[in-house]
């Protein structure tokens, strides 16, 4: 059992989901040591409209496209981007997003014309 998890409010306390993970995820983010800033932009807001995430999914990869990212029945149409990805990978997709998109263009750009 992690250290922290005696602090953690049991399975049977009536918290709402959002908070037993709000708590969890601050206490393993204290043990590990990582500091984070919940006021992202400097003027008291976190999220919002000017934030950059990942969305995932939509044309994943070897269900709606081909595994080189060709949309499937649609020659010379790729999909390059996190809707290759069926969901969320536990980690920031940035790098995996990346590699792919590398992947389908090389792919594409052998093959225009093909």
């Amino acid at each position: 059992m992690w250290p922290f998890c005696s602090s953690v409010p049991g399975a049977r306390t009536a918290l709402p989901l959002e908070t037993f993970l709000g708590i969890l995820i601050d206490k393993a983010i204290w043990v590990a040591g990582t500091r984070y800033r919940t006021d992202l932009f400097g003027n008291g807001t976190g999220f919002a409209s000017n934030f950059t995430y990942h969305p995932l999914g939509g044309a994943v990869i070897g269900q709606a496209t081909d595994l080189n990212g060709q949309l499937l029945g649609h020659d010379g149409v790729y999909v390059a981007d996190g809707s290759l990805l069926p969901g969320a990978l536990g980690i920031n997709p940035f790098v995996t997003i990346t590699a792919l998109a590398e992947m389908v263009a090389e792919h594409a750009v052998l093959h225009a014309g093909a």
